[in-house]
């Protein structure tokens, strides 16, 4: 199922407003965002010419900080022997202690020519190039465990592959549109009036989740009050408001 480059852009300007409106009135977006699963902010970007939708989000990740304990210890050519509660002190200060860091990914979603669909691309701007071109780092921190096996499954370095930003230029990960349409279609074969709107918000969860892309809780709550409200209030329910 396909999408026009206009149509997309209705519906990437369509969810900036409503996340616009969840930011103005919800708590639920900061507690996600505090979480690691919510989106730090949402708009439009233009460059040469070109429109697209850029979403960032703050990725919580476990890292151990291993504490020197060498200033600690008590040299091993002393004759002082080091009493037992001394030395679980020395074992415990060398433990490794985990902290919570958070990292800046940037998806940018842009409409792909050829395929006629919506193409992610990633970037990862906190990130060390080394780490960040890493696939074994990439993978841990945006694909759901849940998705691992089906992603890594696809092509040699798996569904996500290293290309040439279409806008920016820079290397960034993608998602390899290929089978993005019979994705689409699957999901929405019953939906022959499918608004531009409702295949944005069946593309994040056919596409969007596999990588960390799903669509917060207020956001989602936002969309079904207004895909509701155009159901009773137009005839045209591919119709949706921006709030």
């Amino acid at each position: 199922m396909a999408i026009e480059a206009r149509e997309l852009d209705v519906a990437c300007e369509w969810l900036c407003g409503v996340w616009r409106g969840v930011c103005l009135r919800g708590d639920e977006v900061g507690r996600e965002r505090k979480e690691g699963r919510g989106w730090v902010d949402v708009g439009m970007r233009e460059r040469y010419g070109v429109r697209y939708l850029r979403i960032t989000r703050e990725v919580a990740f476990p890292t151990s900080t291993v504490v020197d304990a060498s200033d600690k210890a008590v040299d091993e050519d002393s004759d002082d022997e080091v009493p037992y509660e001394d030395e679980e002190i020395i074992e415990r200060s060398g433990a490794c202690e985990m902290q919570q860091l958070r990292t800046r990914v940037c998806y940018d979603i842009v409409h792909s020519a050829s395929y006629q669909v919506p193409l992610v691309y990633i970037n990862l701007p906190d990130l060390s190039p080394a780490a960040a071109s890493s696939p074994e780092q990439v993978y841990s921190l945006l694909v759901p465990d849940a998705y691992k096996s089906q992603m890594q499954a696809v092509g040699t370095m798996g569904a996500l592959s290293m290309g040439e930003h279409p806008v920016t230029g820079s290397p960034a990960w993608f998602v390899h549109p290929c089978l993005t349409q019979d994705a689409m279609r699957a999901v929405s074969e019953r939906e022959a009036n499918l608004s531009p709107e409702m295949y944005l918000m069946r593309w994040f969860g056919v596409i969007g989740s596999s990588i960390g892309l799903s669509v917060p809780i207020e956001v989602g709550q936002a969309v079904q009050t207004y895909s509701k409200e155009a159901e009773v209030g137009s005839d045209n329910i591919g119709t949706i408001r921006v709030p």
